[in-house]
């Protein structure tokens, strides 16, 4: 992994600021270990893909990330907070969409963003109209949300993450079940907020988007780190998808 960046000129060496550390993180369920002795950074800027086949163990890690579930033994800080022990502090950085939230049908999109969001902090008006304009939803904000395609609720859920101005988004399977113009939504939005200054986490099934978004990534099997690094390192003998399915066959 690229720690420091190459200084040519006799400046100090600007180090990379780890954003996401987890130290020895496990987790069991009875007998079943779904996460192993896990040890990841991602950095402050990163497009961190988090790659895995199903039962790796990936939503058990975001899981553990949010604090939603409690580990067996290690722990992850985000932005040097200890997550088990600062979890308010700590989360006060990160916007989540785990699985598309529970919008209200009936509602239309602005109304939706304005209801849930304000669960967590109050949210003006301002922000709402920059949101919408971010994400692309801004000519469909009056529209109820029962008539959104799924794209268009995708953007709607990424939305609703950006409200609090997060400096880290984690993103689970965000294209999942979209045509090839909804996935290059997603994708160009994802590149966008990058650009921004967002540090994202992104689970995807989809390789060959992560190998398009994604500068550094973590391949897990059977609950188990089998390697991370940057992108062009891991997969520097051949694509991503050759890569992965050697490492996890």
């Amino acid at each position: 992994m690229d720690l420091i960046m190459e200084n040519t000129a006799d400046q100090p060496i600007p180090t990379l600021s780890p954003i996401v550390q987890t130290h020895n993180l496990a987790k069991q369920f009875g007998k079943f270990w779904a996460v192993k002795n896990l040890d990841i950074t991602v950095y402050d800027g990163d497009i961190y893909g988090l790659l895995g086949p199903n039962g790796a163990g990936k939503t058990t890690i975001i899981a553990m990330m949010l604090g939603l579930v409690h580990p067996t033994s290690g722990s992850v800080h985000i932005a040097g907070l200890p997550v088990l022990k600062e979890r308010k502090k700590a989360l006060q950085f990160v916007g989540a969409m785990i699985e598309t939230p529970a919008f209200y049908p009936y509602l239309n999109g602005r109304d939706n963003l304005y209801i849930l969001g304000s669960l967590r902090q109050k949210i003006s008006r301002t922000r709402l109209d920059e949101v919408l304009d971010l994400v692309g939803m801004a000519a469909h904000q009056h529209k109820r949300f029962s008539t959104y395609s799924l794209g268009m609720k995708q953007r709607l859920a990424i939305g609703l993450t950006l409200l609090h101005e997060p400096k880290l988004l984690i993103l689970d399977e965000p294209t999942n079940g979209l045509d090839p113009h909804g996935t290059v939504e997603i994708r160009r939005l994802i590149l966008k907020l990058a650009k921004q200054g967002h540090t994202i986490i992104l689970c995807s099934h989809l390789l060959h988007e992560v190998e398009q978004v994604c500068n550094r990534l973590a391949i897990l099997n059977h609950g188990e780190l089998v390697t991370e690094g940057s992108i062009e390192i891991v997969t520097s003998e051949n694509n991503l998808e050759s890569t992965f399915l050697k490492l996890t066959e």
